[in-house]
């Protein structure tokens, strides 16, 4: 029997799907998780990047993005945009760094460029979860 595909429609959706789907020792490593959804924002895969450094520059966060973003530019034709979650993992608390702000827009600039829409840019750690917001971005 097939099992129906995850659906990340809501707030509540993504956070459940976070909290469940990524393991706590995954949490505990510092990662980048990009979680490719369709047009219906029925995940499709996730793919996790281990992070070999504290410190990303900005083309570096922008190489990664750009390459799941334009793996799924032309997923649901003309006016049918795919979505990209963006999951940062790490040890300790859930402040948010200047690293995880930078994260947070070059996602939001490289998603648009490829016309991907963005479901959010979350920060798991061993025992919390916050999502970055414009406001924490700033």
């Amino acid at each position: 029997m097939m099992t129906a595909p995850l659906v990340l429609d809501s707030a509540d959706a993504i956070r459940d799907h976070l909290v469940l789907g990524v393991p706590p020792w995954d949490r505990q490593s510092r990662t980048v998780r990009f979680v490719l959804c369709d047009h219906r924002n029925r995940v499709l895969a996730h793919c996790p990047v281990t992070l070999t450094k504290v410190e990303v520059q900005p083309v570096e966060v922008a190489n990664m993005v750009d390459l799941f973003a334009a793996a799924l530019e032309n997923g649901g034709g003309d006016d049918l945009r795919a979505g990209l979650l963006i999951v940062l993992t790490r040890p300790g608390d859930a402040d948010f760094t200047d690293a995880d702000r930078l994260w947070f827009q070059v996602a939001h600039r490289v998603c648009r460029r490829h016309r991907v829409r963005l479901l959010g840019v979350h920060l798991l750690t061993g025992k919390q979860h916050r999502e970055l917001s414009l406001d924490d971005a700033a």
